[in-house]
């Protein structure tokens, strides 16, 4: 589909703009989430000394890691779904 067929769709129909006002709020949460202090400086300390560490250190890292990854997709898919209306 040509921009200008998208862009004229877009502006003739004001839910594709919503939608996209929507998107680009979610990308900014996502661009501007921060861990909290305790655990983002937790797995950047194990992070550092991951060739050095013992395996219950190592395990923490990866949940670390893990937990991280999922909070992030979490906030982006809360903040999405909660202010889509269809």
């Amino acid at each position: 589909m040509p921009s200008q067929t998208i862009t004229s769709a877009i502006d003739s129909e004001p839910q594709f703009q919503t939608a996209i006002n929507r998107c680009v709020d979610a990308l900014k949460g996502l661009a501007s989430y921060q861990l909290d202090p305790a655990i983002n400086e937790r797995m950047q300390t194990l992070g550092e000394r991951k060739e050095f560490l013992d395996e219950a250190e190592y395990k923490e890292l990866l949940s670390l890691i893990d937990f991280s990854d999922e909070a992030h997709t979490r906030e982006i898919g809360g903040q999405i779904c909660s202010e889509t209306t269809w």
